[in-house]
């Protein structure tokens, strides 16, 4: 493994472990500080060691204990009903931070294959791009937070991201760890810009094609009141499923949905007080 690599995935695990630390419920047994930049050559001097804390029920926080317990930095801590198993409802750090490199770099050569650098990174891309949003996982160019520039610096070094002045874009590199957290398309396209070009084009759909009669009822309110008219009458009568309007929605879209629809065509100018645009 090239040495930036192994800078590189010391770095980020240190980063998981402490987010992982962060988001679980060890409020008031250790002090974990506010997150900041953390270079991998002067970690800060953070006491783990004994700290219990909940893997969480969701796949990103359970991946990322499985993923601890491997390098040795957590052991599942069962409670006095479960079985030891490959599953535990709790884990308690084995190492203090500024130990965690040393377990990244001890991992023996022949179980990498199992956690290699590109698992490591969509672990962290996991927390910090897709459940903390800290990170955009765009192609286009962004900003970085300085907390994050040591990280990105690393990454830029190990080829998953480049420079343009003083923003940032990721590399095909990073591919398969952004499709691994869905954050990309098998395509290698941004999943939340395809997801928000597909409902823009669900939001035309559904307002070229509304049979006047809907459209009498929605404009018959205020027009403060044109939003939510729309919103009532797509979970009546759009079709989720055949993606059209009927007598009666057999499939009803999400309200949570609809009601983003119905923001787009608001901020398009066809609801509120310029009515309904021919």
């Amino acid at each position: 493994m090239r040495d930036v690599d192994m800078l590189l995935m010391q770095q980020v695990v240190c980063r998981i472990a402490i987010l992982h630390v962060r988001q679980c419920e060890t409020w008031g047994k250790v002090q974990i500080p506010g997150l900041e930049a953390m270079d991998i050559e002067h970690l800060p001097d953070l006491k783990l060691r004994g700290v219990t804390c909940y893997h969480h029920a969701m796949s990103t926080w359970e991946r990322s204990s499985d993923l601890l317990w491997a390098y040795e930095i957590c052991e599942p801590d069962f409670g006095e009903n479960e079985t030891p198993s490959d599953w535990a409802s709790q884990f308690r750090f084995k190492v203090d931070l500024t130990e965690i490199p040393g377990c990244v770099s001890r991992f023996p050569e022949g179980r990498r294959s199992e956690y290699p650098l590109i698992k490591c990174l969509d672990q962290f891309l996991g927390m910090a791009a897709d459940y903390g949003g800290a990170l955009p996982s765009t192609h286009r160019p962004f900003l970085c937070p300085e907390i994050w520039m040591p990280d990105i610096l690393l990454l830029k070094r190990a080829g998953f991201i480049f420079q343009v002045g003083d923003q940032f874009v990721w590399t095909s590199k990073i591919g398969p760890a952004m499709r691994e957290q869905y954050l990309w398309t098998d395509s290698n396209e941004c999943a939340a810009e395809a997801r928000a070009r597909a409902q823009e084009e669900l939001a035309w759909k559904m307002w070229q094609s509304m049979p006047d009669n809907i459209a009498d009822m929605i404009f018959r309110n205020p027009a403060d009141k044109h939003r939510a008219a729309f919103v009532g009458m797509a979970f009546r009568f759009w079709d989720d499923r055949e993606l059209c309007w009927g007598t009666k929605a057999l499939d009803r879209g999400r309200i949570s949905a609809l009601v983003k629809i119905a923001d787009l065509l608001e901020q398009a100018g066809v609801l509120g007080e310029r009515g309904r645009v021919p």
